[in-house]
């Protein structure tokens, strides 16, 4: 199976509705003084955006033909492969008071949060913090513009290169941005480092 656009843009449709809801939520609750505010709108956040993380992974994994992670390694194996040169490690966020966000710093905290939260009897809507929840939406983020890189093909047939090889980003191929994105308005893509 492949994937097109089209498909990413039915996504499109639903981080849209993640941001305007992050959006909503922080003209209440400011992130800038409430990292660690809990809330049932934010373990909603967390569970629809990785909901949508999972697409894209398996979008990622198919398009850039990875292999299944070993074991019972699920969307962590796929996010270990994706990331097997870097490129996910590399990518920062940073808010509009600079606080740098690392959205696969390798704790996946956001991802254990969203399991914990699926599976465990025991969870309770305290356990879910806005920081999490900011974080694993600036990863779907992420992913997304990965996916899109991908799939319009002009990434391989105008770099020549992997899209996942770290070794082989530099300031002329990355895919940085610098955006105005809700609260958090600049993206730094994967960079070698120098």
């Amino acid at each position: 199976m492949t994937y097109t656009i089209a498909d990413l843009k039915i996504l499109d449709q639903v981080m849209n509705d993640i941001d305007l809801q992050l959006k909503d939520f922080n003209y209440i609750i400011p992130y800038e003084y409430n990292q660690e505010a809990y809330s049932p709108r934010l373990v909603n956040l967390l569970l629809t955006t990785c909901i949508v993380i999972e697409r894209y992974c398996k979008i990622l994994q198919i398009e850039c033909q990875l292999p299944e992670p070993d074991g019972n390694g699920g969307i962590r194996g796929v996010l270990r492969n994706l990331d097997g040169n870097g490129v996910l490690a590399n990518m920062k966020w940073t808010t509009s008071f600079n606080e740098e966000f690392q959205p696969f710093d390798g704790t996946y905290a956001w991802w254990q949060m969203y399991n914990d939260t699926k599976h465990e009897e025991t969870f309770s809507i305290t356990d879910v913090k806005y920081r999490q929840v900011v974080t694993a939406i600036l990863a779907l983020h992420s992913l997304q513009r990965l996916a899109w890189a991908k799939l319009t093909t002009n990434w391989t047939k105008l770099n020549g290169m992997d899209l996942l090889d770290i070794e082989k980003w530099d300031e002329e191929s990355d895919l940085s941005w610098s955006t105005r994105h809700g609260l958090f308005h600049t993206y730094s893509g994967p960079k070698k480092e120098r």
